[in-house]
């Protein structure tokens, strides 16, 4: 009896329960120095109108957030593959653009699939934040975007 309470309860707390929010980015990873800023991309670079190509990358759109935000807020960023081919979840990586990068592929991961992030209640303390989305096809090409965060004092 003790090992299924056990088990119930790492299951939920191992398990983001939709509507709760999840740290996405910790007090001490938001004092580290900002990376140099670099292009923005949104990952059609020069196949934006190009719609026949095999070798095209995935787009990844970000739906949300746009513009200013308070904490928690949605995350919410749409794979977009072409030419027949899908995105493998477990190629989604998701970094923080600081000295040093932070990887926080493993606090996203539960909310990825095939289709997107989908992070319901991200929370993220006050300030500017650039975090980078790269993903893979089946067939191998990489799709990447650029998300600008800021994130206001409550």
């Amino acid at each position: 009896m003790h090992h299924r309470k056990l088990i119930t309860i790492l299951l939920l707390v191992a398990v983001p329960l939709s509507g709760h929010a999840a740290v996405l980015i910790t007090t001490q990873e938001a004092q580290l120095p900002r990376a140099p800023a670099a292009p923005a991309t949104t990952g059609a670079g020069p196949y934006q109108n190009d719609r026949g190509t095999p070798t095209r990358p995935p787009d990844v759109l970000v739906q949300s957030p746009k513009g200013t935000v308070a904490s928690p807020f949605p995350l919410r960023i749409m794979f977009a593959p072409h030419n027949g081919t899908r995105i493998d979840p477990n190629s989604v990586t998701v970094t923080l653009l600081t000295k040093p990068e932070v990887d926080l592929t493993n606090r996203v991961q539960p909310y990825i699939s095939p289709r997107g992030v989908d992070f319901g209640q991200a929370e993220v303390p006050p300030g500017q934040y650039r975090i980078r989305i790269d993903l893979t096809d089946d067939a191998g090409h990489i799709g990447t975007a650029t998300v600008d965060l800021q994130v206001q004092h409550p």
